[in-house]
């Protein structure tokens, strides 16, 4: 989840050595759900967790964003 002293972008890297297939980031305050597929060396964004088998946008609506 972002935060104000977030860091979710700089881990990427750290998670891709790491093996992780793929990464979510939600923004609670937009109430913002984007999802990462791994490209190799890299992430790509994507609109569907292969691992879930379920869209962002479907996932998105199933969260209970704070507030």
């Amino acid at each position: 989840m972002i935060s104000a002293d977030d860091e979710t972008w700089e881990k990427f890297d750290f998670n891709g050595r790491h093996g992780v297939e793929e990464i979510g980031v939600a923004d609670p305050n937009e109430r913002q759900l984007r999802w990462f597929d791994s490209a190799g060396e890299r992430y790509e964004e994507t609109d569907i967790s292969r691992l879930l088998g379920i869209t962002t946008a479907e996932l998105s609506v199933r969260i209970d964003w704070p507030g």
